[in-house]
């Protein structure tokens, strides 16, 4: 190949469909990491969740569920439910289960904790934000090396 030839190739690179291929080969990364945060009671901004506390806690342990820390999981529904999509320049993370049900969980009321536990259940920890980073510039080079046939 030609330096001509490798130039017009890398000239052909639509910056941003890369940008959407890159963020389609990682966005099951990127929910799986926001379910694993929280399955260990983990927010966005790395803080704890809190605990689970009183009858509620009890009710869970009779169920059969952890009580060691607040996890936000119960029938699976709410986990199953959260998705990322690219919006502009930001990654959006959040769920399409019942908004009244996302709302509690975000600013509290209707059984869930006063103040809920903030929008920091949706989002990635910089932990996980390095290994996302790490995962789509793997996509990316592939993706050039294809288009340059290098």
């Amino acid at each position: 190949m030609t330096i001509a030839e490798l130039n017009r190739r890398v000239q052909s690179i639509d910056l941003a469909a890369l940008k959407t291929d890159a963020f389609d080969a990682v966005k099951d990364d990127i929910v799986i990491f926001n379910r694993e945060q929280l399955a260990k009671g983990k927010k966005s901004d790395g803080e704890d969740l809190g605990d689970y506390g009183g009858s509620y806690r009890e009710e869970r342990a009779n169920a059969g569920y952890q009580v060691d820390y607040v996890d936000l999981k119960r029938t699976g529904k709410f986990y199953e439910s959260i998705y990322a999509r690219l919006e502009g320049e930001e990654v959006e993370i959040f769920s399409t289960d019942n908004a009244e049900k996302v709302q509690a969980l975000i600013f509290g009321g209707n059984g869930v904790r006063k103040g809920g536990f903030g929008e920091d259940i949706f989002g990635l920890t910089d932990e996980n934000k390095e290994k996302t980073k790490e995962l789509s510039t793997d996509e990316i080079i592939t993706i050039v090396k294809n288009i340059t046939n290098l």
